[in-house]
């Protein structure tokens, strides 16, 4: 008995330890630095979905008072032009997840383009989706329910819509399994990081977001724009992040 302890204590004391924070924002930002215009070429081919949308918007509002008119005497050009803006409000989703899909890509695939990454991410989507909506709802019921179970749980599944593009696994139960795996034995070094990250990078919005008390009306809606472009600009770095810390979790599992 008293081996048997001393073994397990010695084995947790020479568990490998994760790469250290500093290097993982290092890392990260050297990465994000020279794939930067890659992304927003990805994102790009994002915004392509959200073209129909966008001109149904500017017709819309073009010609808003003969549109209103028009509509509220035929019900069902009303129904009509609810459809449209439906379906181009879903297709410019689909092609925002696709783009999402296609960062992920151009990580773990660097030497692809981003045309052939996004044309790549099709094959994904279906998982992806379905893997982000269950462990999302879980996620959801335990944070509602129990918020400290939803806070291991979070940790827990963190790279399990990851997985789908890493790992190349199409079902929630499995890529929750493996994430799990992952963290097991490493969860306060996961939370650690990741709690760093979003401090870090709640940190830069505020800083950012600082003179918009300064501006007027008008002026905080283009300031507002442009921090949310930046936000966007800035996401493909959490999500560097999160697979360079996959990375030193998968070398270890």
């Amino acid at each position: 008995m008293d081996n048997t302890q001393s073994h397990n204590q010695t084995t947790k004391y020479l568990r490998p330890s994760l790469i250290s924070p500093i290097t993982l924002i290092k890392e990260s930002w050297t990465v994000f630095s020279k794939y930067f215009l890659d992304f927003v070429e990805m994102y790009l081919w994002g915004l392509v979905g959200s073209i129909p949308l966008f001109i149904l918007v500017l017709i819309a509002y073009g010609f808003n008072n003969f549109f209103v008119s028009l509509l509220d005497s035929y019900t069902w050009l009303l129904i009509i032009a609810i459809l449209l803006f439906v379906s181009a409000a879903l297709w410019a989703i689909y092609y925002g997840i696709r783009a999402h899909i296609g960062i992920w890509l151009l990580l773990i695939h660097p030497e692809l383009k981003p045309k052939e990454a996004f044309q790549k991410s099709l094959s994904f989507i279906k998982s992806y989706i379905i893997v982000s909506f269950v462990v999302g709802i879980l996620l959801f019921l335990l944070f509602l329910a129990f918020i400290i179970p939803g806070l291991i749980f979070y940790c827990y599944w963190a790279f399990a819509t990851m997985l789908v593009m890493v790992e190349n696994i199409k079902t929630p139960k499995a890529a929750m399994k493996r994430s799990k795996q992952l963290v097991k034995g490493y969860w306060w070094p996961v939370a650690g990081r990741f709690i760093l990250i979003a401090l870090i990078y709640a940190l830069f919005v505020g800083l950012v977001s600082l003179p918009l008390s300064y501006l007027s009306d008008s002026g905080k809606e283009i300031y507002n724009f442009l921090v949310n472009m930046l936000s966007t600009l800035t996401t493909p770095f959490l999500l560097i992040y999160s697979y360079k810390l996959y990375q030193s979790l998968a070398e270890k599992k």
